[in-house]
């Protein structure tokens, strides 16, 4: 595999970013501004220093550019801990955007997707039970409310 493959399989949301600066025309992000991403977010590596020319506009990108896939990256996983330790078993949550109110259940196990289920207040949970993957997690909100 050349390089640039291992770049655009390794970080695919920066295919998507043009960069222009001042008055000239957008271009795709520069493959050594993608390797030096990957350098800064290897956790493998030993310390490392880039001497690059025109250094305030490439520092800038990469940092921004490190930044973007830093999130990307970090964004599951701070959305699994949420899941599993930001919302208490029985706690009631209102469900964005319909306002709806629930008892949080917690994850269904065996169940490949992982989801969770919320209770239908007021209802018996083996009769009134919503499951939503656990993308859609962050849609929960607690509440101390029981009607929406």
């Amino acid at each position: 595999m050349q390089l640039a493959d291992w770049l655009d399989e390794k970080f695919p949301e920066l295919e998507d970013i043009e960069i222009s600066y001042g008055e000239d025309k957008s271009v795709k992000i520069p493959y050594i501004a993608r390797l030096l991403v990957a350098a800064l977010l290897n956790k493998n590596s030993a310390d490392c220093v880039f001497i690059i020319p025109q250094s305030e506009v490439m520092a800038c990108l990469t940092v921004l550019l490190s930044a973007l896939s830093n999130t990307k990256h970090d964004f599951a996983i701070y959305r699994e801990d949420f899941a599993k330790h930001g919302l208490q078993t029985g706690q009631k949550v209102r469900l964005i955007p319909s306002n709806s109110i629930y008892e949080y259940a917690g994850f269904m196990s065996g169940v490949s997707p992982e989801r969770f289920r919320l209770n239908l207040l007021g209802v018996n949970a083996n009769n009134g039970c919503v499951s939503l993957p656990i993308e859609e997690v962050l849609r929960l909100f607690p509440t101390s409310r029981t009607t929406p």
